[in-house]
């Protein structure tokens, strides 16, 4: 069954005519009638001037149609859950505004688990693969599409990767082997996302050293603070929560690095005045490729500075509880220390994944609190030296039908060999 979605605001009513270029729309005679007021025909059309219109108009409607090809999609869905049955409903969409109710086509698989569609151009297109266990997505190439036969899989697997780090304090040990381990995992999976949890940057003058050597001056952070954001830019970095160490701006430095930020800066719970520093927002929906949204709420311990506004920490992650339901994966990229982050995992167990910082706390193996996963990288020292590690954080989300079933997360050192 083939059937295609058709725009309800058509005002003539149509009906499908199957040619050998595909579905053709035309004007259906025997369902059409004369309307009152502007469009009726007694006064305004006679009848062989409402035909010509008519004629005009299918005839503009078949020539378009016969430019357009026409290729047939054939997939076969294989059932890979214990209490998986067909017939199974695939949705197709080549928009994202056309989520979820709105597809360009709607197939039904037979009892083999086999379907096929007749779509107009090779555009990609990500499939919505409905049964008794729930909703699952695909991504399909305009490559893929020249196959004989689509192969797939229901329920349907999906993995998303969240690489992390936090406190790096102006080290910018090893950044080749920090990308090139960066591009590894991007490389292997479709869905990889690279997060900062703050603390980019060093308040303290006293502490602007260099392998021992200090360098108290305003033009060396000036220098550094850009260096160090132009260097996050190259790696593609796709948020960042501020940290105190950001909040702590120094003269108009600190918001000419930041303003050049290709990321989002995150600080739900953080007010501050514009001119300060760039504008931060509360949240960030970073999207999958196939249109899952993954939630980012930042939330920050700021500072005590002039023009710096701190808001409850608990108070604003309770504001925010409703983008558990507007979202595929909730996550909290904090800088608030890990007491904080186990205190926020057991308060809202609706977050699915905490990434914090400013405790500088190196968790090897992501923590499980009250079911949220808990993650932090590490941290260095406050001084730059050519001796600090530097630390990658790693969390692995596995979603069946949309749904969390697996989640863990690791954190490995990368030193040059």
């Amino acid at each position: 069954m083939n059937e295609k979605i058709l725009n309800r605001d058509h005002i003539l009513s149509l009906k499908e005519v199957k040619s050998n270029k595909g579905t053709v729309p035309s004007f259906d005679h025997q369902s059409a009638k004369h309307h009152s007021g502007s469009y009726s025909t007694r006064g305004r059309f006679s009848a062989p001037w409402t035909i010509a219109l008519l004629l005009i108009i299918f005839s503009t409607i078949l020539s378009a149609t016969e430019n357009q090809s026409f290729h047939t999609l054939t997939g076969k869905i294989t059932l890979d859950g214990k209490e998986s049955v067909y017939p199974l409903t695939v949705s197709i969409f080549v928009e994202k505004d056309q989520f979820p109710g709105s597809p360009a086509y709607r197939v039904m698989t037979d009892p083999k688990g086999i379907f096929s569609v007749s779509l107009q151009e090779k555009d990609t297109l990500v499939l919505q693969i409905s049964g008794n266990e729930g909703d699952g997505r695909v991504l399909v190439a305009p490559e893929d599409q020249t196959a004989d036969t689509l192969r797939m899989t229901y329920p349907v697997m999906e993995e998303i990767v969240l690489l992390h780090n936090n406190d790096v304090h102006f080290d910018l040990n090893h950044p080749d082997l920090f990308l090139e381990k960066v591009n590894e995992y991007r490389q292997l999976y479709d869905d990889v996302f690279l997060l900062s949890a703050g603390d980019i940057f060093v308040r303290h003058a006293h502490r602007w050293k260099v392998n021992g050597v200090l360098r108290e001056d305003i033009s060396w952070y000036a220098q550094r603070t850009a260096e160090m954001v132009e260097t996050m830019n190259t790696m593609q970095y796709d948020a960042m929560t501020l940290g105190n160490h950001e909040f702590d701006y120094k003269e108009e430095h600190t918001s000419r690095a930041l303003a050049k930020a290709d990321f989002p800066l995150l600080a739900a719970n953080v007010d501050f005045p514009e001119g300060i520093l760039p504008p931060a927002d509360d949240f960030i929906a970073l999207e999958t490729h196939t249109w899952r949204e993954i939630g980012v709420l930042g939330l920050s311990v700021g500072v005590k500075k002039e023009g710096i506004e701190r808001q409850d920490i608990f108070e604003t992650a309770k504001s925010f509880s409703w983008m558990e339901e507007e979202t595929d994966v909730f996550v909290a990229l904090t800088h608030i220390g890990l007491r904080n982050d186990k205190a926020l995992a057991k308060a809202f167990p609706a977050l699915d994944v905490i990434i914090g910082g400013h405790s500088h706390d190196l968790l090897e193996e992501s923590l499980m609190v009250n079911d949220v996963l808990v993650s932090m990288a590490g941290g260095n020292p406050h001084e730059v030296s050519d001796d600090h590690p530097v630390y990658l954080g790693i969390i692995t989300l596995q979603l069946l039908n949309g749904k969390i079933i697996n989640k863990a997360g690791k954190v490995i050192r990368i030193v040059a060999e």
